[in-house]
Formats: C-alpha cells, sequence, structure tokens
C-alpha cells in the first residue's frame, strides 16, 4: 500500500530515514478501456487472482505484461525490456552533501540546504524509475560502500518491499551487517 505519512508535523528522527513522497499516477479507467480495445480482455484481470488491490503501487506493472500473470511480470519484468522505466517513484531524505555525491549519475536528485550555523544538511528528493531503483540499490547494497548511501538505499528497497515489490528482490537476499544495514547477496 502506499503508506503516507500521517498529517501534520514530521519529525525525522535521523539524518538517513526516507520518506516516499511522489509517485507515477495511473488513470486506470483509460488503461483498462484501451486494453479491452486493443487486447480484448482487461489488463488488470489477473490482479484479483494474485491478490493485488488495483490501489495498490504494485498494480499497474504487475498488469503491463497484458498475460494474466502479475507476479511472473513483476519477477521478471526489468528483465523484458523497457516495462519498468514507466513507473517512478521519489523519496525525500536529509543528509550531508558527500553523501549525495556518492549517487550522481544514478538518479535525478534535487538538492535544498538547509539553513544552519553549524550543519551542512540538505533535504533531498531523490527520483527514479522503478527499474533505476533496482539497479541502483544492487549496486549501491554492497559491503564496501559508504554506511550512509547503503543505509539510504536500504529505506527505499524497504518502502518499495512495503508497497508490494518484493517480488523485485525475488534473486537475491538481505544479508544483515554489523552496523544494522543489509547488503543484497544474489541467490543463484
Amino acid at each position: 500500500m502506499w503508506n503516507q505519512p500521517e498529517v501534520g508535523i514530521i519529525r525525522i528522527q535521523n539524518m538517513y530515514d526516507v520518506y516516499p513522497i511522489a509517485r507515477t499516477q495511473v488513470d486506470w479507467n483509460l488503461f483498462i478501456k484501451l486494453g479491452l480495445q486493443a487486447f480484448k480482455v482487461s489488463p488488470t484481470r489477473g490482479l484479483d487472482d494474485y491478490g493485488i488491490s488495483i490501489e495498490s503501487p504494485v498494480a499497474y506493472l504487475a498488469c503491463l505484461n497484458f498475460e494474466n500473470n502479475p507476479l511472473q511480470q513483476l519477477r521478471n519484468g526489468f528483465l523484458e525490456g523497457p516495462t519498468f522505466k514507466h513507473f517512478y517513484f521519489s523519496f525525500l531524505t536529509i543528509g550531508e552533501s558527500f553523501i549525495f555525491t556518492q549517487f550522481e549519475g544514478e538518479f535525478e536528485i534535487f538538492l535544498k540546504r538547509i539553513p544552519s550555523d553549524f550543519k551542512q544538511e540538505y533535504v533531498a528528493i531523490m527520483t527514479a524509475s522503478i527499474q533505476t531503483w533496482i539497479n541502483v540499490s544492487i549496486r549501491f547494497c554492497k559491503s564496501f560502500r559508504m554506511f550512509e548511501n547503503r543505509a539510504i538505499i536500504n529505506r527505499i528497497v524497504n518502502h518499495l518491499e512495503n508497497m508490494g515489490f518484493k517480488e523485485l528482490w525475488n534473486d537475491y537476499e538481505k544479508v544483515t551487517l554489523d552496523d544494522k544495514t543489509f547488503i543484497l547477496k544474489a541467490i543463484k
């Protein structure tokens, strides 16, 4: 589900808290209508069989193969062409600028310095397609990466899994490190 923070004051508990703030929005009426026109079947017909709510962020990507197998689509969609490049998420976090320089070129990032006489902290809005988040997580959830970068990407992976995208890391296991972050280890 799309777990948004409660309305009100949000206190960022520590520097590496990450919050989902935006995602691609699907026009379901139009998508279903055009799917019916083109393929004579609704692209959403497999969602109920697998208990996937049309309100879930994972629903759109699960429907993109039009073959009534949402879980297969989620497991293999990033291997089958540009499917996962059509869905974007934005996350907000706070950190020092050196953290975000490691992410340059990986995804879109907007930085705004927080006014302070003491710290060089920035609010960062990080935006990418689900395809990019998969690739970034595999590259940054490694023991040789900086703790700060791994911690931020760990939280993004956890958010995506909680939204229903757990199948995306089906070929990886999380291995917890001493610093309480995890790495993604291929299960092959």
